[in-house]
C-alpha cells in the first residue's frame, strides 16, 4: 500500500522542519524510507503537520482483501462525527477510494455538526461551516492503473492544493 510513502513524502514537502522525508516517489527504496519509520513516528508527523488517520469502520467482516467484500450487516463505524465536534478546526476530510467514501457517506456524513461539501481535488474552498469531502484514488495496490508517481500527485493537489 503506497499510503504512508505518499503521505511521509507530502509532509516533507511541505518545508515545514520536518528533514529527511523528502522521498523521491519514482525510487522503490520509497516503500522502505516509509516502512523503516515506526507507526507511531508515522502518526506523529501526519499530527504535526495538521492530518489525523482514522479509517471509516472500527470493524466489519470481509472475506480477503478487497473493501469490496465487506459485508454491509457487518459494519461499524468509528465515530467520526464525535472527532469532529471536538475538533471544529477540521475543514477537510479525505476518503481514501471510493469504497471509503461510500462508506462515509452511508454511515457518517448526517451525524456530523456541520454541513458536508463533497468536492473534487481542485475548486473553490468551502465557507468556514462546512467541512469539505474529498475522494482520492486509492493508496491500495488494486488501483494499479496509477502509478506510485500519480497517485502522489493526486494526493498532493487534494492535500495541499
Amino acid at each position: 500500500n503506497a499510503f504512508w510513502p505518499i503521505m511521509m513524502a507530502i509532509v516533507g514537502n511541505r518545508k515545514t522542519g520536518t528533514e529527511g522525508l523528502n522521498f523521491n516517489l519514482s525510487a522503490p527504496l520509497s516503500y522502505e524510507l516509509a516502512k523503516s519509520l515506526d507507526y507511531r513516528h508515522r502518526c506523529q508527523q501526519l499530527r504535526d503537520h495538521g492530518y489525523a488517520v482514522w479509517d471509516v469502520l472500527a470493524s466489519c467482516t470481509r472475506p480477503g482483501s478487497l473493501d469490496s467484500k465487506i459485508v454491509k450487516d457487518s459494519e461499524q463505524p468509528n465515530n467520526i462525527a464525535k472527532l469532529a465536534h471536538i475538533h471544529p478546526e477540521l475543514t477537510c476530510i479525505v476518503c481514501n477510494g471510493r469504497t471509503a467514501e461510500k462508506l462515509f457517506k452511508r454511515h457518517i456524513t448526517k451525524a456530523l455538526p456541520r454541513p458536508v461539501r463533497i468536492q473534487g481535488t481542485k475548486g473553490d474552498k468551502p465557507p468556514p461551516n462546512v467541512i469539505r469531502l474529498i475522494s482520492l484514488p486509492s493508496t491500495s495496490p488494486a488501483m494499479a492503473s496509477l502509478t506510485l508517481a500519480k497517485k502522489y500527485q493526486v494526493w498532493a493537489e487534494g492535500l495541499l492544493g
